[in-house]
C-alpha cells in the first residue's frame, strides 16, 4: 500500500522555493558587497599611488635643484609654482646648471605640469598629475584664514613654501568614484636642496 504523504506537497514545494530564493538573494548581496568593497579598495589605492608618485617626482626635482635660486614665499604664504635649476655636474671647476625648470599647478585644469625652458619657444611640458583641486584639502578659498590649520592661508591644491633651506610641498588630489562619492588624498613632504 502506498503512503499518501510520499513526496512533496504543493505547500512544501512553495516553502522550499521561497527558502531557495532567499538564499540566492543573500548570496548575491554578499557577492555584490564584496565586489563593491574590492572596487572601493582599488580606487583608494589608485588615488593614493597617484599622490605618492606625483609627490616623489616633485621632491626629486627640488632635491637636486639650486637652493639659492628658489624664490618662494614663507609661511603663512605659499606659491603654486616653483622655478629652479638642476646641477648637471662640474666642468672646468664650475657647476653646470640645466635650463630653467618649473613645476606648477594649472588652475582650472587641475594639473601639475613640469616645464623646461618655460615661456620660451623651446619650452617642453609634461603633465605629472591630474585632478588637483583649486585649493588644498580643508581650505575654503580666498577668505584670508587658515581654514585647515596647517600654517598657510589660501594655499592651492599644490603649494610650496620656504623656511630657510627647507621647501615644504603640499599636494591634494580629488576624484569621484563611479557612485559619485568624492575622495581626496593630501600629502605633505619637506625637502632640502642638495646644491
Amino acid at each position: 500500500m502506498r503512503n499518501p504523504r510520499a513526496g512533496f506537497g504543493a505547500i512544501e514545494l512553495v516553502i522550499a522555493m521561497a527558502v531557495s530564493a532567499m538564499i540566492i538573494v543573500n548570496v548575491t548581496m554578499v557577492l555584490r558587497t564584496g565586489a563593491k568593497a574590492q572596487q572601493s579598495g582599488a580606487f583608494a589605492m589608485n588615488l593614493e599611488n597617484q599622490v605618492e608618485q606625483t609627490m616623489e617626482r616633485i621632491s626629486l626635482a627640488i632635491l637636486s635643484s639650486d637652493g639659492d635660486s628658489l624664490a618662494l614665499p614663507t609661511a603663512p604664504f605659499s606659491s603654486d609654482t616653483i622655478d629652479y635649476q638642476v646641477s648637471l655636474g662640474v666642468q672646468g671647476g664650475n657647476v653646470v646648471w640645466s635650463d630653467p625648470e618649473r613645476i606648477a599647478l594649472v588652475p582650472g585644469a587641475g594639473q601639475v605640469r613640469w616645464s623646461r625652458s618655460p615661456g620660451t619657444p623651446d619650452e617642453q611640458t609634461v603633465v605629472w598629475s591630474n585632478w588637483l583641486p583649486d585649493f588644498l584639502e580643508g581650505e575654503n578659498g580666498l577668505n584670508t584664514m587658515d581654514d585647515n590649520a596647517n600654517g598657510l592661508v589660501n594655499e592651492s591644491g599644490l603649494a610650496f613654501d620656504l623656511d630657510r633651506d627647507l621647501v615644504t610641498i603640499r599636494l591634494s588630489i580629488t576624484r569621484q568614484d563611479e557612485d559619485g562619492n568624492t575622495h581626496t588624498r593630501t600629502k605633505m613632504v619637506q625637502v632640502t636642496c642638495r646644491n
